[in-house]
């Protein structure tokens, strides 16, 4: 028979509403001048899975987001209890013209109520016009998930790893933690670049953060903070404000791999929302904390998991923390954050190359911390490599090298699993497969 290709808005018409049902929607949600929008993305997808009958095909385009975020989460629980996945294409920033989010590609068959749901899931990831399949999981994975989010291999896999680790909000009461000021438009004339009685020193963005140091008197900003005008002072953290804390940033550049900055924080700056503050109950040290936020497992953890532009407060406190707090690998980590917190100060810097290897010897002090396997640290590494954004103050990922003779993941579909396959299309081939074993292969 022939093809009749209809092209439309989605958003614009009434499910079923073509004079024929269509068997197959293929979908690249417009783009705008921020990107885009995941809310956008969940309408769009919904009107997809209205519109297709069971049986029908669908491939569509989304910001990478939707994998994880809380705001998909009811879209992707749909997702998954229709639709059998066949593929997913996990795409770096800047793929698409016009647009410089991280996109993904979802591939699959909306499910016939009498069949189970699909095994095998290919997980793909492209990377300068080349794709390259990357693993194979189990839809079921997903389902079993509370958030019914649809994660990547390695997002699972260190999940796995990190998911039995006591988490920051356990070390940090709720008094010990904030969120910056906001000064709002009627404030905004309460941020300065002099000094007035009474002003207090304010951080007023991310740039002017470095990781481990706060180069505040290179561009200093003060701010009225007994002003009426602000919009959220947040005078009840005032204290906090004012005492040694760890400062965090909250916004991300868009399309980076790494998402936080991290660091201690002794002369009293007031911070803008851009950051979020914290100080920590010991055993677990300040130095520690900066350590964690600026290594390269929690930046992988925090981008596979909440791959928004914004990362949140209840985000941060969930973040594992290491149980033996006074190890080897803790005290190892808290000395190079000290280090680099003093090397990379503006009236005294570090060479580029021991400012390098320090940075190495931190993220494998904290991968020991966490007692992280060689191929789980490699597939970080790998991760970092493949989307090649620069890490701060670098010039490139720096991240350690790869080494192709460390043993390799557990796979997750065996040579035993495909073997078993293999002899299940026989015996199906010859007629010969019970009930039991067609719903095996299903």
């Amino acid at each position: 028979g022939e093809w009749r290709i209809d092209v439309g808005d989605v958003t614009e018409a009434s499910p079923r509403s073509t004079e024929a049902t269509p068997t197959m929607i293929v979908g690249n949600q417009p783009f705008r001048a921020t990107g885009r929008t995941p809310d956008q993305a969940i309408s769009v997808v919904n009107r997809y899975i209205e519109a297709l009958p069971m049986g029908g095909l669908l491939s569509v385009i989304v910001p990478r987001s939707l994998l994880a975020t809380n705001a998909a989460q009811a879209l992707r629980k749909h997702l998954l209890n229709q639709f059998d996945i066949y593929e997913i294409w996990e795409l770096p920033a800047g793929e698409f013209k016009g647009t410089s989010q991280e996109t993904a590609v979802l591939m699959g068959r909306k499910r016939i109520q009498t069949e189970l749901p699909r095994t095998v899931v290919a997980w793909r990831r492209s990377s300068k016009g080349r794709t390259d399949e990357i693993d194979t999981l189990t839809q079921s994975d997903w389902l079993r998930d509370p958030r019914a989010a649809i994660r990547s291999p390695l997002a699972l896999r260190l999940d796995t790893h990190l998911g039995h680790y006591p988490q920051l909000i356990e070390h940090v009461p709720k008094s010990s933690r904030s969120q910056g000021i906001t000064p709002g438009i009627d404030g905004k004339g309460d941020v300065l670049d002099h000094h007035e009685p009474d002003a207090v020193p304010y951080l007023f963005g991310r740039k002017g953060m470095r990781p481990f140091s706060i180069p505040w008197s290179v561009h200093p900003h003060w701010l009225r903070y007994d002003s009426p005008r602000l919009q959220w002072p947040r005078r009840e953290s005032a204290d906090l404000f004012r005492s040694k804390k760890v400062v965090i940033s909250r916004l991300v550049t868009w399309g980076s791999a790494w998402r936080v900055r991290a660091a201690i924080d002794e002369d009293g700056i007031f911070p803008s929302d851009q950051f979020i503050v914290l100080s920590p109950d010991s055993p677990l040290s300040m130095e520690f904390v900066a350590a964690l936020f600026n290594s390269a497992l929690a930046n992988c953890w925090l981008k596979l998991v909440y791959p928004s532009n914004t990362v949140s407060m209840d985000q941060i406190l969930q973040i594992p923390v290491p149980r033996g707090l006074a190890s080897e690998a803790v005290r190892r980590a808290e000395e190079i954050a000290r280090f680099l917190s003093k090397g990379q100060h503006p009236h005294g810097s570090l060479e580029g190359r021991q400012l390098a290897e320090l940075t190495l010897e931190l993220d494998a002090a904290v991968y020991d911390a966490f007692d992280v396997p060689a191929w789980l640290r490699r597939e970080v590494t790998e991760h970092f490599l493949w989307l090649g954004d620069k890490r701060d103050g670098f010039d490139g990922p720096m991240v350690a090298a790869p080494n192709d003779s460390e043993q390799t993941a557990p796979p997750q579909f065996t040579d035993e699993d495909s073997r078993r396959m293999h002899d299940l299309f026989e015996k199906r081939q010859e007629q010969r497969l019970s009930v039991r074993e067609a719903d095996e292969l299903d």
